[in-house]
Order: structure tokens, then C-alpha cells, then sequence
């Protein structure tokens, strides 16, 4: 998951928190939301259907340890090694997940040390329908194919300054459907210091995936690309400044309507009442360039609060006015703003929970797979990840957004989007068996000065995974089956089935 790749990017990029409330330098496993960075304003939309993401990750001689997809996480300082499954078939990208692209599987290596890591994954797959189109329904059989470059400075925590890179060229090829093979690529870097009394991130991320689009006819390439930097710097015990910059750009080959650029930026001063409790006053900038709804301009002045109880309880809130510009849609007003995120993981409890909520004229980056936020009037963003033990080996997840973007082939119309997915996975020892259910419903909004009406898109799927060793223990064989459905809006059926192996040396 690139997301755990660069925790920050992931972590500082949401609701709208400052840095320091989603603590600085977010963990390894914890990607991408909410809580931790200066810049931090979540929640747009993704197209997620992450219930693909509970599955384990890592293979060993010892039963295979699950390691489930992170959702939005906020942890603690060590960044995450930025090379963690930045392949990986569950977290490519939200988006991709939700429109079932079924990419080769991720790293399976030893991420917890510093230098190269190289890997490559292959899988061959049988798509029934990969226009997603009920009218145009065109089956195929397909081979990808994926290299993976990964390095680190450093292991986790194992330096005050790490860097961090990722990067694999996925080559798609179909069997009948020749003009529908493509070339795509994830990858990213990072660099974070953390010293006595400064530190700072930097986080840079790119993804482009060739897809079916779940809003409109027809597959298309879609391109990500964001930076997140922030940084903080303690004047006293007592006292600190905080700064966030984040710009993110999404661009779709077919779906002009779709592109969307944001930028955003906050400056928050902070006071330590107590070593767990610290508030202060933030001002913050943000911007969304539309060509669909046209430039939404935010600028908020709020009150910021941050609580950590030493990695058991993050709690991150914010509350203020904001003062808004539609120029695409034409007026302006001001009105309230306001957000809260938690993230509590207890070591010795079997559950965890992360969750967020923000009530923002722009929704700032979500997150590294994001299509990004919409129009100002849209301004309810949420999430919620929570994971629950039944016992040693078998891990139950459940995870939910709501954000909105732009529609992809209809001007002036913003999309609210809902998505759940639950899943479970069991380690049998030798091998992980996962599976689960998504639900997904899209409501579309006329604003501006046309009117027009589509309705509702209802989505849904079922998946099961199988992974294990093959061969050796260094070889991971992976097998995926994926029904999906949509009604509404856009009425289709869609079979999906993987099959690959990846390894790393």
C-alpha cells in the first residue's frame, strides 16, 4: 500500500487536522488518512472498495502473519517504509478497487530493513466484462505484469532522517482486446527528519491506472499525482509552530470533467496545556481548480486541539469559520467549519478503530488515491476503519467513506459518494483465505446554474482471496475471484478471476 508507504501522505492529507494532531509522522501500517499532518483535511471521496484490502500480506515460515490493508491510520512518529506493497493488488488504489482492477499482488518481503528491495509479480486473469458496460459487455483474458523498485535509507525509527522511494511499471496486456492494453505505474518518495525540536515530511506520490470507469462509458487512464510536506518546530516546552503545503492533481485520458486540481496550506501555533493536551489557533488556505464545477477558495481561521495519549488514543479537533468562494458556480458566503478524527489502537485490546469527520467548503486531498474534492457546497467528508480480532488468526474489518467529486461526463453535477465493505481473512498456517462484501451508493447533485438529474448509481461485490507460499517460502501464490454489480444509474455484471505469483529478492 503506497499509503503505508508514505504514512504522511496518507496521514496528513485529510480532514483538515493540523500535523501534529494526527502525530507527526504517521506509522508504518498506517497510512493514509486523517490525523497527522499540519495540512491535514480528509476525506473527498474514493472510489473504495477496500474490502479487497483485508488480506495478509506477508508470507513467513511460521503461519502466514495477516497484515490487513490500513485505511486511513495516524500513528505514531516512525514513518513507514516507504516500500511497502506499493504494488500491492489491494491498494493500488481505492479507485482501482472499486472499479475491479485486479493488479498483480504487492511485496512480500522484509520491509523493516534499509536498502534495495527488488520484487516482481505477474498474475493472468479472466474479465468478463472490462467495459463495465451492460450494453457493450466485452469478456477477455489478460496478463499483467509488474517490476518493483524500493529502497530505504533506513529502517523505521532507525535514523532521524529517512528516505524513502518506491516505484513499479505494471504492464497490462489483453488477449483479443489489444487497444485496451496500457501501461501504468505507482510510485512514490519521501523524505522525513525527526530531531529534539524540529521535524518535517515530504511526500511525493504518482499513480496512473488504466481503468473502467464506474460513473461513465468506457475505460480510461487515470493520473495521480501529490505532494504533502509539513513540518514543526518546538519553541519552548510549551510552545510550537506548525506548517502544512499539499498540492494533488487528478487527470483523466476520457473524462476531462473528471480533472482536479488542490492545493492547500495552514499555519497553526500550539500551546501545551498539559504534555498529552495541545491548543492553538490555525489559519488555512484551500483550493480546488474543477473543469467540470470550476475554483472553490477557502480560507478558515479555526481553533485546533490535539490529544495523544502516548500511541493509545489519538484525538484530533478543530472549529471555526471559513469564508468561501465560488467562482465556477458563481456567490460566496461564510459559515462554520469544523472536524474531529480518533485513532485508537490499544496494544493488549483485539479491536481498533480509526475515524473521521470534517464540515469543510473544501475537502482537501484524501488521500494518494483520491480523485479529489469537489465544489464548495459539498462539504461533508467522513470516514470510519475499524479491525476486530476473533481470535489469533482470524481478523475482521470493516471500513466506510463519504465524500463527493465532480462527475466524470456531466457539467455541473457533483457526486455524493457512500461505500462500505466488510471483510474477513483466516491464517490457516500455510495459507490465507479472505473474503467479503461491498456496498456502494452514488447520488448525484445539481449545482450551478444548470439543472440536471441522473440517478442513483447502486454498486456491490463479493470477493474471495487465497495466498500462500509456492515452491519456496520466497514465492507467494496468490488467487482471487471477484462478482460485482451495478444498478441505477449504470446497470452491469462483472466476473472477475487472478492468478499470479510474486517474490522478492
Amino acid at each position: 500500500m503506497l499509503q503505508k508507504m508514505f504514512p504522511v501522505l496518507a496521514a496528513g492529507v485529510g480532514l483538515g487536522f493540523p500535523a501534529h494532531a494526527q502525530n507527526f509522522l504517521p506509522a508504518p501500517g498506517e497510512g493514509v488518512p486523517a490525523e497527522a499532518s499540519e495540512a491535514s483535511s480528509e476525506i473527498p471521496v474514493p472510489e473504495t472498495d477496500s474490502a479487497e484490502s483485508i488480506e495478509a500480506e506477508n508470507l513467513t515460515e511460521e503461519p502466514l502473519e495477516e497484515v490487513p490493508l490500513e485505511e486511513p491510520v495516524v500513528t505514531p512518529v516512525d514513518p513507514v517504509p516507504v516500500v511497502q506493497q506499493a504494488t500491492s493488488q489491494e491498494n493500488s488504489s481505492a479507485s482501482v478497487a472499486q472499479s475491479g482492477e485486479l493488479l498483480p499482488g504487492g511485496s512480500n518481503g522484509d520491509f523493516s530493513r534499509e536498502g534495495w528491495i527488488f520484487g516482481i509479480a505477474a498474475n493472468v486473469g479472466y474479465d468478463s466484462n472490462i467495459l463495465q458496460d451492460e450494453d457493450d459487455e466485452q469478456s477477455d483474458f489478460l496478463l499483467n505484469f509488474a517490476p518493483t523498485i524500493n529502497f530505504s535509507s533506513a529502517p523505521p525509527g532507525g535514523a532521524e532522517t529517512i528516505f524513502e522511494f518506491s516505484y513499479s511499471p505494471i504492464v497490462r496486456a489483453y488477449l483479443e482486446n489489444e487497444s485496451q492494453n496500457a501501461f501504468d505505474q505507482l510510485g512514490g518518495a519521501s523524505l522525513n527528519y525527526r530531531g529534539p525540536i524540529a521535524q518535517f515530511s515530504n511526500i511525493l506520490f504518482l499513480s496512473q491506472i488504466t481503468q473502467a470507469d464506474r460513473f461513465a462509458d468506457g475505460r480510461t487512464q487515470n493520473r495521480q499525482i501529490s505532494y504533502v510536506g509539513k513540518g514543526e518546530y518546538q519553541f519552548s516546552e510549551k510552545t510550537s509552530l506548525a506548517i502544512g503545503l499539499g498540492w494533488g492533481s487528478f487527470e483523466s485520458d476520457s473524462f476531462s470533467l473528471s480533472d482536479v486540481d488542490t492545493t492547500f496550506a495552514s499555519l497553526t501555533a500550539y500551546w501545551a496545556f498539559t504534555p498529552l493536551l495541545r491548543v492553538g489557533p490555525s489559519v488555512r488556505y484551500a483550493k480546488t481548480d474543477s473543469t467540470n464545477l470550476g475554483v472553490t477558495e477557502s480560507t478558515s481561521f479555526v481553533l485546533d486541539m490535539s490529544y495523544d495519549a502516548t500511541g493509545l488514543l489519538d484525538l484530533s479537533a478543530f472549529a471555526g469559520f471559513e469564508s468561501v468562494d465560488f467562482s465556477g458556480i458563481g456567490g460566496g458566503e461564510s459559515g462554520p467549519a469544523f472536524g474531529i478524527a480518533a485513532d485508537y489502537q490499544a496494544p493488549n485490546r483485539p479491536w481498533s478503530l480509526q475515524a473521521e469527520l470534517t464540515y469543510q467548503s473544501v475537502q482537501q486531498i484524501n488521500s494518494p488515491t483520491d480523485r479529489g474534492g469537489g465544489n464548495g457546497e459539498a462539504r461533508v467528508g467522513a470516514s470510519v476503519s475499524a479491525n476486530y480480532d476473533l481470535s489469533e488468526y482470524t481478523k475482521l474489518k470493516l471500513l466506510a467513506r463519504y465524500g463527493t467529486f465532480p462527475s466524470p461526463d456531466s457539467v455541473g453535477l457533483l457526486i455524493n459518494d457512500f461505500d462500505v465493505t466488510l471483510g474477513l481473512s483466516h491464517n490457516f498456517g500455510s495459507w490465507i483465505l479472505s473474503g467479503g462484501v461491498s456496498y456502494g451508493l452514488a447520488s448525484y447533485e445539481s449545482v450551478g446554474p444548470t439543472s440536471t438529474t441522473r440517478e442513483d448509481l447502486t454498486t456491490g461485490s463479493l470477493f474471495l482471496k487465497h495466498r500462500t507460499t509456492a515452491i519456496s517460502d520466497q514465492l507467494i501464490w496468490d488467487n482471487s475471484v471477484r462478482l460485482s454489480t451495478s444498478a441505477g444509474d449504470r446497470d452491469w455484471n462483472r466476473v472477475q478471476l487472478t492468478s499470479g505469483l510474486s517474490i522478492d529478492f
